[in-house]
């Protein structure tokens, strides 16, 4: 979407973005609030039995259903199971986090959803949020412009601020 704001294909576009994502010196990047990013299971407990968190090593022989490839969240997972000599197991490549959160519930494996959707999801009662030691990330909800002003400012700028107010109250 990145692109596409730029290539002035939309006039904005609203994501979430990890630090790891880079946008264009012609885009302004808004910070609409922050989110935390947990991976969820329907066959786990948060904890392992003895109550220890989890480690990346003991999840990596379950497929995971994620974004496809361009998801910030999941190049930060990926990173991090570089960074431990492990291989992902990528189920399936699933666009949009409440059809993961569904195919989880209904048939096991691992996914990375923002927090306050996970909270959220009807399928909640059938998921657990994991406590992983060695993998945490955040992202920032942003909004992208392009930095030359135009006609929809306002409405962009009446968005940015409704979206933030309403990310401060949850």
């Amino acid at each position: 979407m990145i692109e596409e704001v730029r290539g002035g294909a939309i006039d904005c576009a609203v994501g979430l973005l990890t630090d790891a994502h880079t946008v264009p010196t012609s885009l302004l990047r808004v910070s609409l609030g922050s989110e935390l990013v947990v991976v969820v299971s329907s066959s786990r407990t948060s904890n392992r039995r003895d109550g220890s968190p989890w480690r990346l090593r003991d999840l990596s022989e379950e497929g995971w259903f994620l974004n496809p490839r361009g998801c910030g969240c999941r190049a930060a997972l990926e990173r991090a199971f570089d960074r431990h000599n492990l291989l992902i197991q990528v189920a399936a490549e699933v666009f949009g986090e409440d059809l993961q959160l569904s195919l989880l519930a209904h048939g096991g494996g691992l996914g990375l959803v923002p927090y306050r959707q996970f909270e959220r999801s009807p399928y909640r009662t059938h998921l657990q949020a994991l406590n992983v030691a060695d993998f945490q990330v955040s992202a920032t909800v942003t909004l992208i412009r392009n930095a030359v002003p135009g006609r929809f400012d306002p409405a962009i700028e009446l968005l940015a601020k409704e979206m933030k107010a309403k990310l401060d109250h949850n």
